[in-house]
C-alpha cells in the first residue's frame, strides 16, 4: 500500500510511503501507521524497488476492508510484478479546479506530488509493459477485469482508466467533475507554447483511430524548465500519458508536471515534417 495514516498527531493524517522513506525523522514512532479503508495497524517497509506499507505482522485487513479484496488479485498474478504494482496503486482524487491546473501556488504544489515520484514512475511502466501489441495497445482480456482503488474508497476496472483521445473525452464529458484520473494513448505532434508561457503537445487527430477529437498534453509554466530536455524524447512518438485529464480554456488536456514520471513511450517516429504516422 502506498499511503496510510499516521496517527501519532493527534488526527488521521494521510502519509505516503515515499514521504516516510524520504522524511524518517518526521515519522518516529513507526507503530501508528493505519490501514485508510478497515484501521489495522500497518508497518512501513523500504521494500526492495519501492517504499510501502503492509500488513503488521499476525495481522490481516478486516473482511470487509476495499484495499484487502482488491489486492486479493494479487494471488492469480503469477508472481507478475507489474500486475502486483498496478493493483496494489491507490490512484489520488481527481479534484482539480482549473485555476489549479495551471497553478503555481500551494495547492497546485500539492496535486504535482502525487504524480512526480517514484512509484507514479513504476506505474505507468507497468501499463506499457501490460499492453498488447495485438490488440492495438489496449489490455488484452486477462487484464481488462483487474481493479485499481482509489482514495475516495472507489473501484475502477483497469480498462475503465484507459483509453484513446476521444474515449478519454467521453469519459470527461461524462464524469461529475468533468475531470478524471486516466491513462491516455495517443501519437504526439510538435509542441508549441501558449500564452503564459505554459506548453501545449498535441496529440494527432485522425478519426481512424478514435482520435476524431483535439487533446493535448499540459505542462504548466513553472514545470517547463524541468521538462525542456525531454520534450525531445516524446515529441514524434506513440506514447501512454497518466494523470489529471480535464477540458479547460485550451480544450481537452492531461496535466504533465514530469514527463519521466507520467510519460512513457510505446514507439519512437522518425521526425518527419507531417507528424508521427497512425498507429494501427
Amino acid at each position: 500500500m502506498e499511503f496510510a495514516y499516521y496517527v501519532a498527531r493527534g488526527v488521521n493524517e494521510k502519509v505516503s510511503a515515499i514521504e516516510v522513506d524520504s522524511n524518517p525523522n518526521d515519522f518516529i514512532d513507526r507503530t501508528k501507521f493505519r490501514c485508510m479503508f478497515c484501521g489495522i495497524q500497518l508497518e512501513f517497509s523500504h521494500g526492495t524497488s519501492y517504499p510501502l506499507f503492509k500488513r503488521w505482522r499476525g495481522t490481516a485487513h478486516m473482511p470487509h476492508c476495499i484495499y484487502g479484496n482488491i489486492t486479493n488479485q494479487i494471488k492469480n498474478s503469477d508472481n507478475n510484478k507489474d500486475i502486483e504494482l498496478l493493483v496494489s496503486t491507490i490512484l489520488p482524487r481527481a479534484l482539480m479546479s482549473p485555476q489549479q491546473h495551471i497553478s503555481t501556488g500551494h495547492q497546485g504544489s500539492n496535486v504535482s506530488k502525487q504524480f512526480t515520484g517514484k512509484r507514479t514512475r513504476m506505474f505507468i511502466s507497468s501499463v506499457k509493459n501490460l499492453l498488447d501489441p495485438k490488440k492495438g495497445y489496449y489490455f488484452s482480456q486477462n487484464y481488462e477485469s483487474m481493479q485499481i482503488l482509489a482514495e475516495t474508497g472507489e473501484k475502477y476496472y483497469l480498462k475503465d482508466l484507459f483509453g484513446a483521445q476521444d474515449e478519454i473525452i467521453d469519459k470527461i464529458d461524462r464524469s461529475a467533475d468533468k475531470a478524471i484520473v486516466c491513462i491516455v494513448k495517443g501519437n504526439t505532434l510538435t509542441p508549441k507554447a501558449t500564452i503564459g508561457d505554459h506548453v501545449l503537445i498535441p496529440l494527432s487527430t485522425s478519426g481512424k483511430h478514435k482520435n476524431s477529437q483535439k487533446f493535448s498534453l499540459f505542462i504548466p509554466k513553472d514545470y517547463v524548465p524541468k521538462n525542456s530536455g525531454r520534450l525531445d524524447d516524446i515529441t514524434g512518438a506513440f506514447i501512454v500519458g497518466y494523470g489529471i485529464a480535464r477540458k479547460t480554456d485550451y480544450g481537452y488536456q492531461m496535466t504533465i508536471f514530469s514527463i519521466h514520471h507520467q510519460v512513457a513511450v510505446l514507439k519512437k517516429y522518425e521526425k518527419s515534417n507531417t507528424g508521427p504516422a497512425p498507429v494501427t
